[in-house]
């Protein structure tokens, strides 16, 4: 299968730069048709241009079909994985699960850089009368994104620190709880005072959009992650 699919990706590689000469040639042709000046000539060149016409289509029509098997390759991985890590031998789910996990982690990297340019359009649209450029939302989407991963990377941390220090020593209970409590205020907070800080809006506003925005960004993440996973289970 994965030899099928390596395959298919060729083709798709080789046809793209004969996609785009094609569409040269015919942008050209079709320029030539205007400027003919005799009907003979003119005639050749529509001629010309219906067999363009008809290689554009038999390309697309191929490209079309690479795409069903890789959706159909991505729809078989997905249920023998499934099938296997729900009904095979211990083994055999055992390697099943880790081979879903690796897939679902592999694939969690490109799902978050596709949601910085997303979230920094969601910026650009709540602050259009701003006059910032997409560029500047694009900054600060990064840096949001950069301060989330290093919260939860914290957050790994502590819960991790706390798990091998608590059956040791029960009084880290309540320290670790309050430091958890505090990570879970510092990120919101931060956040918040950041807006406020660069875009530089009354507080009544700010905290509105702020609510927006990460409403929508909830669901956002939400559609890529279940995605992602889909596409790591499928690996």
């Amino acid at each position: 299968m994965n030899t099928n699919n390596s395959h298919t990706d060729n083709q798709y590689l080789q046809n793209s730069p004969r996609i785009a000469d094609l569409v040269r040639e015919y942008a050209k042709l079709y320029n030539r048709s205007l400027k003919a000046a005799s009907p003979q000539d003119r005639q050749q060149i529509l001629l010309q241009l219906k067999a363009c016409d008809a290689l554009l289509r038999a390309l697309h029509l191929q490209h079309q079909d690479v795409a069903r098997k890789r959706l159909t390759a991505l729809e078989q991985h997905f249920s023998d994985n499934w099938h296997a890590y729900r009904h095979g031998d211990p083994v055999t789910s055992e390697a099943a699960k880790e081979r879903m996990i690796s897939g679902v982690f592999g694939k969690l990297p490109g799902a978050m850089l596709v949601l910085i340019p997303v979230f920094a359009l969601l910026l650009k649209l709540f602050y259009v009368f701003r006059r910032r450029l997409y560029m500047e939302h694009v900054i600060v989407a990064l840096h949001s994104h950069a301060f989330l991963f290093l919260w939860l990377l914290l957050c790994t941390l502590l819960a991790l620190l706390a798990g091998w220090l608590e059956p040791h020593a029960a009084w880290t209970t309540y320290p670790f709880d309050w430091l958890g409590r505090i990570l879970a205020l510092w990120a919101p907070i931060y956040l918040l005072l950041m807006q406020k800080r660069i875009y530089r809006q009354g507080w009544p506003m700010t905290v509105v959009k702020f609510w927006f925005i990460g409403w929508l960004y909830f669901w956002l993440l939400l559609v890529v992650l279940l995605v992602a996973a889909a596409l790591g289970v499928a690996h």
